[in-house]
């Protein structure tokens, strides 16, 4: 029996790994309405969800800088780390573009400013951690 030759560009070509179950069709449910029948601390959930959006933006820059490093050990990028900081890149990168399309110019610029604030701590803290070791 021959063996099938697979052509990576065409649709049939196998996924390697465990496949990533995508979701085609999300429900969206106005925010008002979610208000209106949960009890929960709307102040506190504006902040997390806030604190996400700043994180995302972290992640995303740092996922950008992981992968440019990346392509300077192998440009082919085909080290197995190389997937999941592009997963983490597509996500982040989807959180950052909701605020940036959703939001108004002077939130998302306030937003981006505080991202960059909070991500030169980030790098301060753990450039301290290291070099207590």
């Amino acid at each position: 029996m021959k063996k099938k030759k697979l052509i990576p560009e065409r649709k049939s070509f196998p996924k390697i790994g465990t496949p990533i179950k995508r979701v085609t069709e999300v429900e969206k449910i106005p925010m008002s309405q979610i208000f209106e029948k949960a009890k929960f601390d709307r102040s506190r959930m504006a902040f997390l969800v806030n604190v996400i959006f700043s994180l995302s933006d972290i992640i995303h820059g740092f996922a950008i800088d992981a992968e440019s490093e990346l392509k300077n050990v192998d440009p082919g990028l085909r080290l197995e780390l190389r997937h999941p900081i592009e997963r983490i890149k597509i996500h982040a990168s989807e959180m950052v573009r909701f605020v940036d399309e959703k939001t108004s110019e002077s939130f998302s610029e306030g937003f981006g400013e505080a991202s960059d604030e909070m991500r030169k701590i980030v790098l301060e803290f753990y450039h301290n951690l290291i070099k207590k070791e």
